[in-house]
């Protein structure tokens, strides 16, 4: 029932207490809430989440399969322009940067991961056992260029360090092959012709030894070094010898460069090659762009692949697309080609006509020469075609002896800087990464947890929890009282055994009680819960006999007329009580009876009124408590719970202070919250909280599951201090007891 249902129409007729006026407490709002005292309320659980993850990852690090990296630099160089075959490169000490790039996406082209899948030291292999041969050497070959040096750095992963290192060296292989493939066929070519043209050289000689045998009587030396004739006939066949030289070499390159148009392959890499080179051949600007759509195209169907079957629609369209990309760019670089290979036509053409034309006139020059002397220009032409043919094959074999070297030929020189190495440390997974990532993730869902943990248990565990939750002291705790129920042997507990350590709890919360306000502010005290079954009425009657021990006149007043308990605990006189008194059938002096206990007397509920909330609400039960408060040092008021009923709420308004019992591992929350909040809506001056039943198990860090870690905490064990700034004595009938102040009492929370 609330408050504000229950009939006020005569409770307004009577004016409020000065005092209670000077006692009213602002409302304290609900304390925010801090994740921080979250998490450490749910330690515990923070720290089996964390272990868990943590040895997760422990596990996932033993389970994993470990990844090596087998690794290779390779210094690329291309050299000028001195062979016979060359194509028009400047020279250069090194690639550049754009060429080296180039290099490393040559190093991982399909035409040289054919060759090395088709190498049969990769046959039977481990590293291709799962999935495809060509995808798992894609995927784990790289090529980079360094930052700070011309160094390309190779490398490959496998499961297997051995097989990674020879896969490497079959890559490191191939690349190198590929440059020198060029070379070798240059090389080829040349020897070729250099035999042919020394088979040739030997006939002329000896045709030049027979003319001479046969022409014995003719001088053939010193007469002609005045000759024009023959001079400029010399002159024809050295410049005839030269234009044959570079026809040849013209032939050469044109007819290596048409072979590569037949296999698209070799195609595209001959127009990287010639880029490499730097030999303009007038590309397609959309080249670039097309080539990068093609990159992209193969990744998605590559994942398409993985994702769905062979003939799935989109597998077939990505596919479909990229083979109109590659056969785009395959028309660009035959078009390039083929433009390169028209320029090469041309400069063919032009150099046979050069030496047409340069025969045509050394034939003429020779017709004159023999017309000038026939048996001398007959020496000079078989002597000048033996010295052309010697200086051919000369020619041709420092051309070899070029293409054979290692510097200063066009073809770029790939030199292996560092052989694939044996690796013996695997790269993956990382130890101390995959723990760091453990270590996170259950730092996370640790916290998660614990604040989940925390925000739906409603139980108040901790001595922590109830200061944060409540916003008011907490003045102490009483622990389980053994054996079984009894209303009587638990309620005198204090009077009973004094000895005990409930009855020592009692007298230390006496004394905040005492210590927390002045006497005249602590003349009627409430004693309410949030839930009935919580022990408010026990605590009563122990409290009220803990202050009477102290030499004070006390009076218990049983307020509670829906389920009344003091007078069982007594054994009062049943038929009278507070309601007779307020409803005018028997005087205050005949309704208070004493309860044997030195100082203490009780006025006990009565008979049950019909209407509660309407007599506590009167001007009658204000003058009965305003006679009380003057005729006793302290009234200790025994009220039903709050949440139950509305009669709590108009008691602690006419109170002057109100202390709030929770029963530990019983109420929540939500409960103490609300009922903090009810009591404070009508002004009450909460002076504290008290834990009752709280049980004897063994302290588990602050848990109020556990009575010592209670008494240890707040009442410092037998009733010893916690702490200097939280004792104080006080002279309890000739004996000294040692009490603990609260850190936050009742006139602190006026003061703020």
């Amino acid at each position: 029932m609330d408050i504000e249902k229950v009939d006020n129409s005569h409770a307004l007729s009577y004016p409020v207490q000065p005092q209670m006026q000077m006692m009213a407490v602002p409302e304290v709002g609900a304390p925010g809430i801090n994740p921080l005292m979250m998490i450490w309320r749910r330690k515990g659980i923070l720290v089996a989440v964390l272990l868990v993850c943590v040895l997760a990852a422990g596990v996932k690090y033993l389970f994993s399969t470990q990844i090596f990296r087998s690794d290779a630099r390779l210094f690329v160089q291309t050299g000028g322009s001195k062979a016979p075959l060359d194509v028009g490169t400047a020279s250069n000490g090194g690639a550049s940067q754009g060429n080296l790039h180039t290099q490393c996406e040559l190093i991982k082209s399909a035409s040289i991961l054919a060759s090395v899948l088709a190498s049969p030291e990769l046959a039977d292999l481990k590293t291709f056992d799962d999935g495809s041969r060509w995808t798992k050497l894609k995927e784990n070959l790289s090529a980079t260029v360094g930052k700070d040096n011309d160094i390309i750095t190779v490398s490959f992963e496998s499961a297997y360090p051995k097989e990674a290192q020879t896969i490497l060296k079959t890559v490191v292989d191939a690349y190198a092959n590929y440059h020198s493939k060029e070379k070798r066929s240059r090389v080829a070519e040349l020897e070729k012709w250099r035999n042919k043209t020394q088979l040739t050289l030997e006939q002329k000689q000896k045709e030049l030894l027979e003319f001479k045998k046969a022409n014995h009587a003719v001088s053939f030396t010193g007469g002609d070094k005045n000759n024009l004739t023959v001079q400029k006939l010399v002159s024809l066949q050295n410049a005839l010898t030269d234009a044959h030289v570079e026809t040849v070499n013209a032939k050469s390159v044109y007819e290596s460069a048409k072979a590569k148009l037949g296999d698209p392959a070799q195609l595209h890499n001959f127009v990287e090659y010639l880029r490499s080179t730097g030999i303009s051949i007038g590309a397609d600007s959309n080249e670039q762009a097309l080539r990068s759509q093609l990159l992209a195209m193969e990744a998605q169907s590559d994942e398409l692949a993985r994702r769905y079957l062979p003939s799935h629609p989109s597998v077939r369209a990505s596919q479909a697309t990229v083979a109109t990309l590659r056969a785009r760019i395959g028309e660009m670089d035959r078009s390039q080609a083929e433009t390169y290979l028209l320029a090469m036509e041309q400069k063919v053409n032009a150099a046979k006509n050069r030496e047409a034309e340069l025969q045509q006139s050394y034939e003429t020059q020779n017709r004159a020469a023999m017309a000038h002397n026939d048996k001398a220009a007959e020496y000079e032409q078989i002597d000048g075609d033996a010295k052309r043919l010697a200086s051919m094959v000369e020619k041709a074999d420092l051309q070899i002896i070029d293409l054979n070297a290692t510097e200063n030929v066009g073809v770029p020189t790939v030199q292996v800087f560092d052989e694939p190495n044996l690796p013996g440390i695997p790269i993956k997974p990382d130890r101390y990464a995959t723990l760091m990532q453990g270590l996170i993730i259950g730092l996370v869902l640790g916290c998660f947890a614990a604040l989940v943990r925390d925000w739906t248990d409603q139980g108040l565990r901790s001595s922590e929890e109830i200061i944060e939750t409540m916003g008011v002291p907490l003045l102490g705790s009483v622990p389980h009282m053994s054996g079984p129920p009894n209303p009587m042997a638990q309620g005198r507990k204090v009077d009973f055994e004094p000895a005990s350590d409930v009855a020592e709890t009692y007298r230390t919360i006496r004394t905040a009680v005492f210590f927390g306000t002045p006497d005249r502010e602590s003349r009627t005290i409430l004693v309410t819960s949030p839930a009935p079954g919580d022990g408010k009425s026990t605590f009563a009657s122990n409290l009220a006999i803990a202050m009477a021990q102290t030499g004070k006149r006390v009076l218990l007043v049983d307020a509670d007329f829906r389920r009344p308990v003091q007078h069982r605990i007594f054994e009062s006189r049943p038929g009278i009580g507070l309601s007779t008194v307020l409803a005018g059938h028997e005087p205050l002096d005949k309704t208070i009876q004493s309860t044997g206990i030195a100082g203490l007397d009780i006025l006990p509920a009565g008979p049950q009124p019909s209407n509660p909330s309407e007599i506590l609400n009167s001007q009658s039960f204000n003058e009965v408590l305003e006679e009380l408060s003057v005729r006793y040092e302290h009234v200790v008021v025994d009220s039903p719970a709050v949440m139950a009923v509305a009669d709590a709420r108009i008691l602690a308004a006419m109170c002057s202070v109100t202390i709030l019992v929770l029963r530990a591992q019983t109420s929540t929350r939500k409960a103490a919250m609300h009922a903090r909040r009810a009591l404070q809506s009508v002004g009450a001056a909460i002076l504290g909280v008290v834990v009752n039943d709280v049980p004897r198990a063994r302290d588990r860090a602050g848990d109020y599951g556990s009575y010592s870690g209670y008494r240890a905490k707040y009442n410092g064990g037998a009733g010893q201090p916690i702490a200097p700034d939280q004792q104080s004595t006080i002279n309890t009938a000739g004996n000294k007891t040692t009490a603990m102040i609260p850190a936050r009492s009742f006139l602190d929370l006026r003061r703020k």
